[in-house]
């Protein structure tokens, strides 16, 4: 093995670093040939210094060649734009915005977002290594820089039944992939505290190598989370509180400020920002549907809500740029240095921050609302996900055991959910009771065809009729089906199947609304505009059955998630997370 082969293998991104040495290069660094492309009388934003500063930026090769005015073969003005580098989402799902990765590309570089460091653990639980390779493919076909994480728990807990299971050989074989830069969130914090050999193992391969690892520790504290920290974890994203972040950041672990469509938790930490600790800080999204993507931004949501807070642009902007290309050994980004890779993001204001033209790799990517150059559009993945043998009435059917039984209890704007126990009427079967908003919720395998169906009941969606079936359901992502009667679930359950996976809502025995995800059922193979019209029309159709939740599909689909607290429910049960087992419906 060359020295350069080796640098390539262990240290990520360098193979960026090793073009800068050529002659052509070097002679315009030095002046002595011309650059590619000059920007001229533009307002620069230094996320190193954080300061902002008017001068003349030269690229050539695809790279920052150095200040100043530079004889150069192109030269474009700045138009009044404060010039930054492109900003970079710390941890994001690509599959919730079921978008496929060609099409989310051009959801996010509209809004400066030129990098992201993706976690395809949706796709791995439904399709495995395929899955994960079939996005690293579609994702290669676009500008977009996608760096991406090894899944470290698929399945999330052996509480729920995935489509398969990565061992240590595919995590072995993703980590040594140049384009994965860390081992994804470690979710199944019980089998890190109380010694989850496979596990345990999948840690070990990334710390060998070098490589970052996610966390992923809602609740955790003290002791519990001592011993979560042991295996040398670097991030959490699931703090929703100062008091939550605090503890870890004292700790040593880094903090993801996140803003997704059902975690809002911005708002809440911002004031770390003015911290000791704001260089221990970064940005994601995690999780975002298509409509927000449309309505509200990607990271731009996160810089324009800082700046409402009184934090300073510059420094907001270097927590989406420097801070995760540093944490993630992004090399040759996140920064306006010589030798960086030029991706830039040109903002008309640092209030708003509307986005009028996107830089990637020396080339203008997006300028004025328009795409420039040429998107290589993928194929669809190479075999259905569906496999569910049929459904029936019966199966809907909860039998009255006991006068009391657990709902889940859903809190609006948060993954976390709360055990509830209320009494249960008399009779033989046990029915939703919509007045009292408890609903019937069904989870339904998919993936091996077993004719398994996990029953329970769910306070907070809030319908009063009808019901709503979707195949976005975490992580394991079987069909997840809620409803006020078992007509209109099955209904919806059936049309779901139907078309190879999506969202239904159906009411009185019809369907009303749906929206199809024939890529794992997970993502559309549609472009944004017609996800979020759709979308949008499911979303009102929820909200005409009664639902105020302001994304009530984003909250559904993670009440199949058994490691966030603390009641959930999967194709096998009830899970008690805090006990980390399943439980019985009835009895409290």
């Amino acid at each position: 093995m060359t020295f350069k082969q080796f640098l390539l293998k262990t240290v990520k991104g360098y193979d960026s670093f090793i073009k800068m040495v050529d002659k052509e290069f070097y002679n315009v660094v030095l002046g002595k040939a011309p650059a590619d492309l000059l920007i001229e009388d533009a307002s620069f934003l230094n996320p190193i210094s954080e300061e902002i500063y008017t001068g003349s930026l030269a690229i050539s090769r695809g790279m920052i060649a150095g200040w100043g005015n530079m004889p150069a073969k192109r030269v474009i003005r700045g138009e009044g734009c404060v010039v930054s580098p492109g900003l970079i989402d710390a941890h994001i799902h690509i599959e919730s915005s079921m978008l496929s990765p060609f099409e989310f590309a051009h959801a996010v570089i509209a809004h400066g977002t030129t990098a992201v460091v993706a976690d395809p653990h949706e796709v791995a639980n439904v399709a495995g290594l395929e899955g994960i390779q079939w996005m690293m493919e579609q994702g290669s076909r676009s500008p977009l820089r996608f760096f991406w994480a090894a899944p470290s728990c698929v399945p999330a807990s052996p509480l729920d039944t995935p489509g398969y299971v990565l061992g240590i050989s595919e995590i072995e074989t993703l980590l040594d992939m140049e384009e994965v830069v860390c081992l994804g969130e470690v979710m199944n914090y019980p089998g890190v505290i109380y010694g989850d050999e496979l596990l345990h193992a999948k840690i070990t391969a990334a710390r060998k190598r070098g490589i970052p690892i996610d966390g992923h520790a809602p609740g955790l504290s003290g002791r519990e989370l001592f011993a979560y920290l042991s295996a040398r974890i670097d991030t959490d994203h699931e703090c929703t509180t100062i008091q939550e972040a605090e503890e870890r950041l004292r700790l040593g672990m880094l903090i993801q400020m996140r803003q997704g469509s059902s975690a809002h938790n911005l708002d809440t930490l911002i004031p770390l920002i003015h911290s000791a600790w704001v260089d221990r800080l970064m940005f994601a999204t995690d999780d975002k549907n298509p409509l927000d993507l449309s309505e509200r931004g990607h990271l731009d949501e996160h810089l324009r809500m800082c700046v409402r807070r009184g934090i300073p642009p510059a420094k907001a902007i270097r927590l989406t740029t420097l801070h995760p290309a540093r944490h993630y050994r992004l090399r040759g980004i996140g920064s306006l240095a010589p030798g960086s890779q030029a991706d830039l993001v040109f903002f008309k204001d640092l209030k708003n921050f509307e986005v009028f033209k996107v830089i990637i790799g020396g080339e203008i990517i997006y300028e004025e609302g328009r795409f420039l150059g040429h998107f290589e559009r993928g194929i669809p993945p190479p075999s259905s996900s569906m496999n569910v043998k049929g459904i029936s009435a019966a199966a809907l059917q909860v039998r009255r055991k006991s006068e009391f039984m657990k709902v889940i209890d859903i809190h609006p704007g948060q993954l976390q959910t709360a055990k509830e126990v209320v009494s249960v009427p008399p009779g033989e079967l046990v029915l939703a009771d919509p007045d009292r908003d408890i609903l019937k919720i069904a989870v339904i395998e998919r993936h091996h065809g077993t004719g398994r169906v996990g029953l329970g009941f769910v306070r907070g969606i809030g319908i009063k009729r009808g019901a709503i079936a979707t195949t976005v359901a975490h992580d394991s992502h079987h069909l997840i089906v809620v409803g006020t009667n078992d007509e209109d679930m099955l209904c919806a359950a059936k049309s779901s199947i139907e078309m190879g996976g999506g969202i239904v809502v159906a009411s009185d025995r019809e369907v009303i609304s749906t929206l199809p995800l024939p890529l794992y059922g997970l993502m559309s193979d549609q472009p944004l505009a017609r996800v979020t019209e759709r979308f949008r029309e499911v979303r009102e159709a929820v909200h005409l059955l009664g639902s105020t939740l302001p994304d009530p599909m984003m909250q559904l689909s993670f009440l199949a998630l058994p490691v966030i607290p603390s009641l959930k429910i999967t194709d096998q049960g009830l899970v008690d997370v805090a006990q980390f087992r399943h439980v019985p419906l009835f009895g409290e």
